[in-house]
């Protein structure tokens, strides 16, 4: 990437193709967003059905740490599996 004076970055490399962002709707039936509405009343259903009472704060904690754990190692493994399938950038 280069800057100009203005502060502004542009990709330098010719096969990066211009992108523009706009809204995109979302497109099907209603039917569709069952599945995330329905995974969301098991969340809601399980945390107010649960004794928090009986659970320390140490535990907890510790349920959240690896809560993060296990989203960050599937990023990695994920991120990592599809860069081995592109070529390198990096200049010779």
């Amino acid at each position: 990437m280069t800057f100009s004076d203005d502060g502004q970055h542009s990709a330098t490399r010719s096969h990066f193709p211009s992108v523009r962002i706009s809204p995109q709707p979302i497109r099907g039936h209603r039917w569709l967003w069952n599945g995330p509405i329905l995974v969301i009343a098991a969340i809601v259903a399980h945390l107010t059905g649960t004794d928090w009472s009986a659970w320390t704060g140490g535990e907890i904690v510790a349920l959240l740490a690896l809560g993060v754990c296990v989203g960050l190692a599937e990023e990695l493994i994920t991120r990592g599996q599809i860069n081995e399938k592109q070529p390198s950038t990096a200049p010779a």
